[in-house]
């Protein structure tokens, strides 16, 4: 990997929801919609593109990530138009599900998390942290 993609290193909890009121409270709130497609990659890598909606705009990523060990990955990640979104859509792992989640991002502490709210989870959602 090339010494100029950024280290990753990220802390995800199983939580149970929070209180969606509070969540919006947090300083620095905020919301989107969130389909992420993980692509066909070599074996060591993940490759996915993702479509962010938020109220007022609609963002794309792709990002290869390769392990280093659980908590660190290398990351890359660049911004693409949603239709390189969908032309890419073509490449998706047939193994993988298409992910749908309610991403709710806020600073506490001067630490950034989000929290993934998925639709079939009732009780419980995944908050990060890097």
């Amino acid at each position: 990997m090339t010494e100029h993609c950024p280290i990753e290193t990220e802390r995800k909890y199983l939580v149970r929801i929070p209180s969606l009121p509070q969540l919006r409270a947090m300083p620095e709130h905020t919301e989107s919609d969130i389909e992420q497609v993980y692509l066909v990659a070599p074996e060591g890598q993940t490759h996915r593109i993702r479509r962010r909606r938020y109220a007022d705009r609609t963002v794309c990523t792709e990002t290869v990530k390769t392990r280093l060990n659980a908590l660190q990955a290398y990351e890359e990640e660049h911004e693409i138009t949603e239709r390189e979104f969908e032309e890419k859509c073509l490449d998706r792992d047939p193994t993988r599900h298409i992910i749908c989640k309610k991403r709710h991002t806020f600073v506490y502490k001067k630490q950034v998390f989000e929290v993934d709210i998925y639709p079939f989870r009732k009780n419980s959602c995944v908050m990060e942290t890097e």
